[in-house]
């Protein structure tokens, strides 16, 4: 153990690196289906003989299984002994979907395939589920649902439990972006995802804070006070929901923790440690 957080502080030297040709070897392409769409994953192992704990990764609207603070949390997990999956959900990167069809509840049926498939390998120690944003938010309700046996450990980073909220206000990020009375046929998010009624129909369905209230595993969450897509009052919400969480409102960071990222990463694959002794 006194050898991973060694290896741990050296990894940190890394994060702006791309590791990709370092752990090649130990990557694998993944395909799975769900709803009908073809979902590509990539599993990356430090080593292919040996029991690991497993962290599978979920990114956030409008991003992929290689956005930057994904892949740096795969690089460095790996390189601390850590295998991750990190994949696209629906409608997003290499997998399939029209982005118009994809919704939170479409994810989480994506996140749980993947979930069932690691759970069919032999060599995963426990699962930790970890999400940003969208994918926070989506990780929070499958560890609800699963509950702590099957997923032991969670961790999300600024998890947008405002989609939640979304349909009843018309805003987003504090600007009102349709007429929540009269939604349209289509409407666009950060000026690049196309989202439609559906994703707001399906948003109404959403339970966030039963789900987190169902759930005893040990979470840990990260928000800045600084994020305007996603107010530090949902993480407030979130810590008084849970019954095992450490939440941490990181003052003036935004919502890519672009200030403290390297600090958020070390935290995480702590965590993640520090649980599989």
């Amino acid at each position: 153990m006194k050898n991973k957080l060694h290896c741990l502080l050296w990894s940190v030297l890394f994060l702006c690196l791309s590791c990709t040709d370092l752990y090649a070897a130990q990557e694998k392409r993944v395909v799975l289906n769900s709803n009908g769409n073809k979902l590509v994953g990539i599993i990356s192992r430090p080593d292919e003989n040996n029991m690991q704990p497993l962290v599978i990764l979920l990114h956030g609207l409008g991003g992929s299984k290689d956005s930057q603070l994904i892949r740096n949390l795969s690089d460095t997990l790996v390189y601390n002994g850590v295998a991750t999956i990190r994949f696209d959900f629906d409608g997003h990167g290499e997998s399939d979907g029209a982005q118009t069809d994809m919704t939170v509840l479409t994810e989480v049926d994506d996140a749980e395939t993947f979930i069932e498939y690691a759970e069919g390998l032999d060599w995963v120690k426990s699962i930790t589920l970890v999400g940003h944003s969208q994918g926070g938010l989506v990780a929070g309700l499958v560890a609800g649902k699963l509950g702590a046996a099957r997923i032991p450990y969670l961790v999300q980073l600024a998890p947008a439990a405002i989609i939640a909220d979304v349909w009843k206000s018309g805003k987003v990020a504090g600007q009102q972006i349709f007429d929540p009375s009269n939604p349209p046929a289509e409407y666009v998010f950060l000026n690049s995802f196309h989202l439609s009624p559906k994703y707001l129909e399906d948003s109404k369905k959403i339970e966030v804070w039963q789900a987190a209230e169902k759930y005893n595993g040990k979470v840990l969450l990260f928000q800045g006070d600084g994020d305007v897509l996603v107010p530090a009052d949902y993480a407030r919400k979130y810590q008084q929901a849970y019954k095992n969480a450490d939440v941490r409102i990181l003052s003036g960071e935004d919502h890519l923790f672009t200030h403290n990222q390297t600090q958020v990463i070390t935290d995480i694959v702590r965590f993640v440690l520090k649980n599989n002794q």
